[in-house]
Protein backbone atom coordinates (compact mmCIF):
# COMPACT_ATOMS: atom_id res chain seq x y z
CA UNK A 1 0.00 0.00 0.00
CA UNK A 2 1.15 3.51 -0.78
CA UNK A 3 2.38 5.55 2.14
CA UNK A 4 0.41 8.77 2.02
CA UNK A 5 1.72 12.21 2.83
CA UNK A 6 -1.14 12.99 5.22
CA UNK A 7 1.20 13.67 8.10
CA UNK A 8 2.78 16.65 6.31
CA UNK A 9 1.15 19.85 7.58
CA UNK A 10 -1.02 21.62 5.04
CA UNK A 11 -1.35 18.69 2.64
CA UNK A 12 -4.23 16.44 1.67
CA UNK A 13 -3.84 13.04 0.13
CA UNK A 14 -5.41 11.62 -2.97
CA UNK A 15 -7.69 8.63 -2.73
CA UNK A 16 -5.92 6.00 -4.81
CA UNK A 17 -2.55 5.23 -6.32
CA UNK A 18 -2.21 6.10 -9.98
CA UNK A 19 -0.02 4.01 -12.25
CA UNK A 20 2.22 6.62 -13.81
CA UNK A 21 4.60 4.17 -15.46
CA UNK A 22 2.66 4.30 -18.72
CA UNK A 23 2.73 8.12 -18.69
CA UNK A 24 6.37 8.60 -17.71
CA UNK A 25 7.94 5.50 -19.19
CA UNK A 26 9.93 4.66 -16.05
CA UNK A 27 8.59 3.14 -12.88
CA UNK A 28 9.32 5.56 -10.08
CA UNK A 29 6.47 4.65 -7.82
CA UNK A 30 4.38 6.87 -5.63
CA UNK A 31 6.04 5.41 -2.54
CA UNK A 32 9.52 6.40 -3.78
CA UNK A 33 8.35 9.86 -4.75
CA UNK A 34 6.59 10.26 -1.39
CA UNK A 35 9.83 9.33 0.37
CA UNK A 36 11.72 11.98 -1.59
CA UNK A 37 9.12 14.62 -0.69
CA UNK A 38 9.19 13.59 2.98
CA UNK A 39 12.99 13.77 2.97
CA UNK A 40 12.80 17.32 1.61
CA UNK A 41 10.17 18.20 4.21
CA UNK A 42 12.47 16.97 7.02
CA UNK A 43 15.36 19.00 5.62
CA UNK A 44 13.08 22.06 5.43
CA UNK A 45 12.05 21.65 9.10
CA UNK A 46 15.72 21.36 10.12
CA UNK A 47 16.60 24.45 8.11
CA UNK A 48 13.78 26.40 9.76
CA UNK A 49 15.12 25.58 13.22
CA UNK A 50 18.68 26.57 12.21
CA UNK A 51 19.25 30.32 12.33
CA UNK A 52 22.43 30.39 10.25
CA UNK A 53 22.06 32.37 7.03
CA UNK A 54 23.58 29.58 4.98
CA UNK A 55 21.21 26.88 6.35
CA UNK A 56 18.77 27.37 3.46
CA UNK A 57 21.39 26.03 1.04
CA UNK A 58 20.96 22.53 2.50
CA UNK A 59 17.33 22.52 1.41
CA UNK A 60 17.97 24.23 -1.93
CA UNK A 61 20.75 21.76 -2.72
CA UNK A 62 18.49 18.79 -1.96
CA UNK A 63 15.73 20.22 -4.20
CA UNK A 64 18.22 21.06 -6.96
CA UNK A 65 19.75 17.58 -6.93
CA UNK A 66 16.35 15.89 -7.04
CA UNK A 67 15.26 18.00 -10.02
CA UNK A 68 18.57 17.40 -11.78
CA UNK A 69 18.13 13.65 -11.32
CA UNK A 70 14.67 13.90 -12.86
CA UNK A 71 16.09 16.07 -15.67
CA UNK A 72 18.68 13.41 -16.57
CA UNK A 73 15.83 10.93 -16.92
CA UNK A 74 13.84 13.52 -18.94
CA UNK A 75 10.87 13.25 -16.59
CA UNK A 76 10.96 16.57 -14.76
CA UNK A 77 7.47 17.89 -15.51
CA UNK A 78 5.79 14.50 -15.07
CA UNK A 79 7.38 13.95 -11.68
CA UNK A 80 6.84 17.52 -10.51
CA UNK A 81 3.13 17.21 -11.28
CA UNK A 82 3.04 13.83 -9.53
CA UNK A 83 4.64 15.37 -6.44
CA UNK A 84 1.89 17.99 -6.41
CA UNK A 85 -0.79 15.33 -6.87
CA UNK A 86 0.60 13.18 -4.05
CA UNK A 87 0.36 16.11 -1.66
CA UNK A 88 -3.14 17.04 -2.78
CA UNK A 89 -2.09 20.09 -4.77
CA UNK A 90 -3.35 20.65 -8.25
CA UNK A 91 -1.02 20.03 -11.19
CA UNK A 92 -0.57 23.12 -13.31
CA UNK A 93 0.03 23.81 -16.98
CA UNK A 94 3.58 24.88 -17.77
CA UNK A 95 4.64 23.58 -14.39
CA UNK A 96 7.88 24.97 -12.98
CA UNK A 97 9.45 21.92 -11.37
CA UNK A 98 11.24 23.87 -8.65
CA UNK A 99 8.04 25.62 -7.56
CA UNK A 100 6.15 22.34 -7.66
CA UNK A 101 8.69 20.59 -5.44
CA UNK A 102 8.75 23.52 -3.00
CA UNK A 103 4.96 23.45 -2.72
CA UNK A 104 4.90 19.67 -2.34
CA UNK A 105 7.65 19.58 0.29
CA UNK A 106 6.77 22.67 2.31
CA UNK A 107 3.01 23.19 1.88
CA UNK A 108 1.74 26.26 0.07
CA UNK A 109 0.70 28.20 3.17
CA UNK A 110 4.07 27.75 4.87
CA UNK A 111 6.13 29.64 2.29
CA UNK A 112 5.67 33.27 1.35
CA UNK A 113 5.10 33.89 -2.33
CA UNK A 114 8.14 36.19 -2.54
CA UNK A 115 10.46 33.61 -1.00
CA UNK A 116 9.09 30.93 -3.31
CA UNK A 117 9.80 33.18 -6.27
CA UNK A 118 13.31 34.05 -5.03
CA UNK A 119 14.25 30.41 -4.44
CA UNK A 120 12.76 29.30 -7.74
CA UNK A 121 14.51 31.97 -9.81
CA UNK A 122 17.86 31.26 -8.14
CA UNK A 123 17.58 27.52 -8.82
CA UNK A 124 16.42 28.06 -12.40
CA UNK A 125 19.45 30.28 -12.99
CA UNK A 126 21.71 27.64 -11.42
CA UNK A 127 20.13 24.89 -13.54
CA UNK A 128 20.99 26.85 -16.66
CA UNK A 129 24.50 28.01 -15.72
CA UNK A 130 26.06 26.03 -12.87
CA UNK A 131 29.04 24.00 -14.07
CA UNK A 132 28.94 20.29 -13.19
CA UNK A 133 30.82 19.54 -10.01
CA UNK A 134 30.55 23.05 -8.56
CA UNK A 135 28.70 23.20 -5.26
CA UNK A 136 25.34 24.95 -5.49
CA UNK A 137 25.92 27.20 -2.48
CA UNK A 138 29.26 28.42 -3.87
CA UNK A 139 27.77 29.02 -7.30
CA UNK A 140 24.87 31.04 -5.88
CA UNK A 141 27.13 33.06 -3.58
CA UNK A 142 29.44 33.83 -6.52
CA UNK A 143 26.53 35.58 -8.24
CA UNK A 144 25.54 37.63 -5.20
CA UNK A 145 23.43 35.12 -3.31
CA UNK A 146 19.81 34.21 -3.88
CA UNK A 147 18.82 37.75 -4.83
CA UNK A 148 21.75 38.08 -7.23
CA UNK A 149 20.91 34.83 -9.00
CA UNK A 150 17.27 35.85 -9.14
CA UNK A 151 18.23 39.17 -10.73
CA UNK A 152 20.47 37.44 -13.27
CA UNK A 153 17.66 35.05 -14.14
CA UNK A 154 15.22 37.94 -14.60
CA UNK A 155 17.70 39.83 -16.81
CA UNK A 156 18.20 36.82 -19.03
CA UNK A 157 14.46 36.28 -19.38
CA UNK A 158 13.97 39.92 -20.39
CA UNK A 159 16.78 39.61 -22.98
CA UNK A 160 15.37 36.42 -24.44
CA UNK A 161 11.87 37.91 -24.68
CA UNK A 162 13.16 40.98 -26.47
CA UNK A 163 15.45 39.11 -28.82
CA UNK A 164 18.70 40.37 -27.29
Amino acid sequence: MIEKLANLPGHRTIGKEIDYSRHCGVRYGDAALAQDIKRLHRIWRNVQSDRHRSAIYKFLTAVFELIEWWRVERLVICRANRALALTGSRAIDRCDPFSAVFVAAIAPRKLERRKLSKYTRALRFAAAHKPPGKRLDRFIKKYGGLNGCGSEFAKQRRRSRHGG
